[in-house]
């Protein structure tokens, strides 16, 4: 009888697990390891999210945390939806630098992303919340029931950690994964880079778009050390698509792609070399770096010439831009810089019909 009592306790623990997994409602505290596991292998995506059981915030078992450098996520997988919609867990800050930082949350209906919310992290660092109930009536589009994605989102200056999630929906397929096939990777048709005036250009084609997810493109000084300087989502569009990124320009970059598709797998581009073949080390010359506002420098001239100096923020914006005629061999200037000049790393250009050169320099 013993037996028989164990082995019906055994079936009706499976039941309860399998119920679970397609008709309760999400109620995640992250508390261990094997938990968090569990999640992926039932669909969930966490992208650059990790467990930690350092204070946990919820309970005695851990939490899930951001990763402060890049953009992080965690995206559900397809719930039923209901008519009306509530979302809560426990938050709190654990490191930052400057810039906006936020934690979005996104219902994501086949790919289209419609923000529910925005928290500003900067105000509000930490603290539990509870979502108003989300309608048709508040919600863009009047269509909020069916079967969703809920997506959360964190930017890249900010690490934060996450327990205690819940939402007032169940999975829409046993297990969390749907039965459809694995679709087939992202394609990469072709990666390449050019260099123009200031700025670091990269464009790249792939096949099969509508399986990708999203591309970090990742940048190295010595073509060994990579690291992730963009996130580029895929677009919405079915087949061929193409994509482009732009930065300040280098004196010597190697760029690759890291490509993720939507099943999670990731792949790498070819290593792309960005070099201006007129700028050497030793054309530009600054006689102080950091410099408060003055910028003095020298550069050599093959002939006399009228060239333009420039100077650029790291986003390719031209700050500063002057006309000067510069005498054969080598030329001494100094120009003040604007003191509004917030504080940070600038891009310095010299250039005329036939000659650029570059240097970087720091404004404290």
């Amino acid at each position: 009888m013993k037996q028989i009592f164990t082995l019906l306790t055994a079936l009706s623990l499976t039941s309860a697990f399998s119920l679970k997994a397609n008709s309760q409602n999400i109620n995640e505290s992250f508390e261990s390891p094997a938990a968090v596991t569990n999640l992926v292998t039932s669909c969930w995506t966490l992208n650059n999210f990790n467990y930690t059981n350092v204070s946990p915030l919820v309970g005695i078992g851990g939490s899930v945390v951001s990763t402060q450098g890049t953009l992080s996520e965690i995206i559900t997988p397809e719930l039923q939806i209901p008519s009306t919609l509530n979302i809560g867990f426990t938050y709190n800050t654990v490191t930052s630098t400057g810039g906006s930082k936020t934690l979005k949350i996104f219902l994501d209906i086949n790919g289209t992303e419609t923000l529910l919310e925005s928290i500003n992290l900067q105000s509000n660092p930490s603290g539990t919340f509870t979502s108003p109930t989300y309608t048709n009536a508040n919600t863009p589009g009047n269509n909020i029931n069916g079967s969703r994605k809920i997506i959360f989102r964190v930017t890249a200056n900010v690490s934060v950690k996450i327990d205690g999630l819940t939402i007032n929906a169940p999975y829409t397929y046993a297990g969390g994964c749907p039965f459809a096939s694995i679709p087939l990777p992202v394609k990469l048709l072709s990666f390449q880079g050019s260099l123009s005036k200031a700025q670091t250009q990269l464009n790249w084609t792939v096949a099969e778009n509508e399986t990708g997810n999203y591309f970090e493109v990742e940048r190295s000084s010595d073509g060994k050390n990579f690291t992730a300087v963009a996130v580029v989502s895929t677009t919405q569009k079915q087949g061929n698509e193409s994509y482009m990124y732009n930065e300040a320009a280098q004196v010597t970059a190697y760029y690759r792609l890291r490509i993720v598709n939507k099943d999670k797998s990731a792949s790498y581009s070819k290593v792309l070399l960005v070099k201006s073949q007129t700028t050497t080390a030793s054309t530009v010359n600054l006689y102080q770096n950091p410099i408060r506002e003055t910028l003095t420098f020298s550069f050599n001239s093959a002939t006399n010439a009228s060239n333009e100096i420039a100077v650029y923020n790291l986003v390719g914006a031209k700050v500063y831009a002057e006309s000067l005629l510069a005498q054969k061999g080598t030329n001494s200037v100094s120009i003040k810089l604007n003191s509004h000049l917030t504080s940070g790393t600038y891009i310095l250009e010299i250039r005329n019909s036939t000659e650029r050169s570059i240097a970087k320099f720091i404004k404290q």
